[in-house]
């Protein structure tokens, strides 16, 4: 029994220093992509293409369509040059494991609002940051989200305008409600 313990102690340490998750996190190997053959999209050609795309929206698409959201365009290149501006306005975690082709979940969606609009009105939002498990609960709340699905689950493209949709509606609802346009305030 005693083997037993110090086996699972040890293997339990391996993991601990070895990591679970395989990849590197941030840009990592996507910085040196070479340019994307892909032709520039108006933020409205962009949301047509969302709502009719079968299955669940990529990191790359979602990454594109946020900027457009933010912007109204999208200057990059390539997806690590997404990444690379998403992080510069504190948009995207600096843990968070990227990959084009995977697709976006609801969880991290939800933090990249509650990152981008400075949203920490909820006690676990202030103590811990925007998690994924957490920026969902609050956006679920202010009635952004829908409770379906599970926070690591894919959205699909119309489910994405939409979240998009309603937080732009509510960020403009703070900013009238202010009297300061612009200024993100919870």
């Amino acid at each position: 029994m005693r083997i037993r313990a110090i086996a699972f102690v040890a293997l339990a340490g391996l993991i601990l220093l070895g990591g679970c998750a395989s990849g590197q996190a941030g840009a990592g190997p996507w910085t040196g992509l070479p340019d994307e053959p892909v032709e520039r999209m108006s933020p409205a050609e962009m949301t047509y293409t969302l709502v009719n795309e079968a299955g669940p929206v990529s990191q790359n698409r979602a990454y594109q369509a946020f900027l457009m959201w933010i912007d109204g365009k999208d200057d990059a290149k390539n997806f690590g040059q997404r990444i690379a501006t998403l992080q510069e306005r504190g948009v995207l975690d600096a843990s968070w494991r990227h990959d084009p082709v995977k697709p976006l979940t609801r969880g991290r969606l939800a933090s990249m609002i509650c990152r981008h609009q400075h949203i920490r009105s909820s006690v676990a939002l202030a103590l811990l940051g925007p998690g994924e498990r957490n920026a969902r609960r609050e956006l679920i709340f202010r009635g952004v989200m829908d409770s379906g699905g599970g926070d690591w689950d894919g959205l699909a493209g119309a489910e994405f305008v939409n979240v998009l949709k309603k937080a732009d509606e509510q960020d403009k609802e703070r900013d009238s409600a202010s009297g300061h346009p612009g200024e993100n305030v919870p």
